[in-house]
């Protein structure tokens, strides 16, 4: 890219995607004057490219207060970015966001689009105003959500669509070609920090078998950290963490929680609509439980149905995993 058409940016951010990111807007001759991070790779990178660096405890506005620079990027960035750090660059503050707004704007986004089954979802490229992920959007990829897809691979669709959709917006922030679309805010829903799965994602069977395989899959972060907590099951008087569950075609309805099938491999539950089957468990410590063993610890046979925990005891749960969050 010939260099009168590059320019000069700041990043705030953290993750993979930052890193690779800023690569491609070294590889196309942009400056990067300094970067703000929590995360020690990215650190540990823009030392590596000496390119000043702070963590984001330290004075941000004062940081990039010291540069004249055209473009500010948010990347995989949890904070919102205050409005004296909004008004530093001279053309643009631009931020990527993980869905297709307006709709699913917040955290962990894309768990929430699992469990409320969607079929499409996408990434955004928007600019940054007072209220967050609300400003124009300047780039915007869809693509489709596959009937096994679970919160890690999902987000690891969203790094790919997001630097492809990168790749194309450094080219049209270079040549001045960017096409700025308004979002629509009336629809527009939004997702808070605060927002958690219904009674710490125990197991509710009296749920379809098709909301449960959903919420298994959104609350599947391996390997990577889970912010919303893990799906468990509780079986006599003790709670299990849902490892793997499959919904089991082709199978009469029987009672929300009802216990269908057993054996050493899979133990098949009803729900309101089709039966699912347990195939993996592990101990809330995360050691591994065998399912077998579980049986004959709690004398489970066909037939037999799982406890559910009452409205008032899921309300109180409810609220206990948001106090301690």
């Amino acid at each position: 890219m010939d260099s009168n058409t590059s320019f000069s940016c700041c990043i705030i951010g953290q993750g993979k995607l930052t890193i690779q990111c800023a690569q491609q807007l070294l590889d196309n001759d942009c400056s990067i004057k300094g970067i703000v991070s929590a995360s020690n790779e990215v650190l540990a990178w823009a030392r590596s490219h000496h390119i000043p660096c702070i963590h984001p405890s330290e004075d941000q506005f004062v940081f990039l207060s010291r540069w004249d620079f055209e473009h500010l990027f948010s990347i995989i960035n949890p904070k919102k970015v205050s409005a004296p750090i909004l008004r530093l660059p001279k053309q643009s503050a631009i931020n990527f966001h993980d869905a297709p707004l307006p709709k699913y704007a917040g955290l962990h986004v894309t768990s929430w689009a699992i469990a409320n089954q969607e079929k499409s979802y996408g990434v955004t490229w928007h600019e940054m105003s007072d209220q967050f992920d609300a400003g124009d959007i300047l780039k915007q990829i869809e693509f489709p959500i596959d009937k096994n897809d679970t919160a890690f691979s999902l987000n690891v669709q969203c790094f790919e669509k997001g630097m492809e959709a990168f790749s194309e917006l450094i080219v049209e922030l270079c040549n001045g070609t960017v096409s700025r679309r308004p979002q629509n805010l009336s629809s527009r829903t939004a997702y808070l920090s605060t927002k958690r799965p219904d009674a710490a994602a125990v197991i509710n069977w009296n749920e379809s078998g098709e909301e449960l395989d959903a919420k298994i899959r959104s609350l599947s972060y391996q390997p990577d950290s889970n912010p919303l907590g893990l799906p468990k099951v509780q079986i006599g008087d003790s709670m299990y963490v849902i490892a793997e569950l499959e919904l089991v075609e082709g199978t009469a309805m029987s009672r929300p929680g009802q216990i269908v099938g057993l054996d050493s491999a899979v133990i098949c539950v009803g729900t309101s609509t089709i039966p699912v089957s347990i195939g993996s468990m592990v101990n809330l410590d995360g050691s591994a439980v065998d399912l077998q063993n579980v049986a004959v610890r709690h004398h489970l046979k066909v037939g037999d149905t799982l406890p559910l925990l009452s409205e008032l005891a899921r309300k109180r749960v409810h609220h206990l995993d948001g106090k301690f969050e």
